[in-house]
């Protein structure tokens, strides 16, 4: 599985679904994708991983990049 792959709006939710499930340093690439689904969001909300956090905060503030950092224990 690939950033490529996560990122693809033409990819099968099932494969979506096997990032969010079995590649947990891919999720935060799974936010940008327009084809997930607001349960595969929620999946990864609750599941966390490398850059989930800042994925979110970014998709609803603009000025997230910006000092966004992870709580210890929070990297999937």
């Amino acid at each position: 599985m690939s950033a490529r792959i996560a990122l693809d709006p033409r990819a099968e939710m099932d494969t979506l679904w096997e990032i969010a499930e079995n590649y947990p340093k891919l999720r935060h690439w799974l936010i940008a994708n327009p084809a997930a689904s607001p349960e595969l969001l929620e999946y990864v909300a609750q599941r966390g991983g490398d850059g989930v956090r800042e994925g979110f905060a970014a998709l609803f503030d603009d000025d997230a990049g910006a000092g966004a950092t992870v709580a210890p224990g929070d990297g999937g």
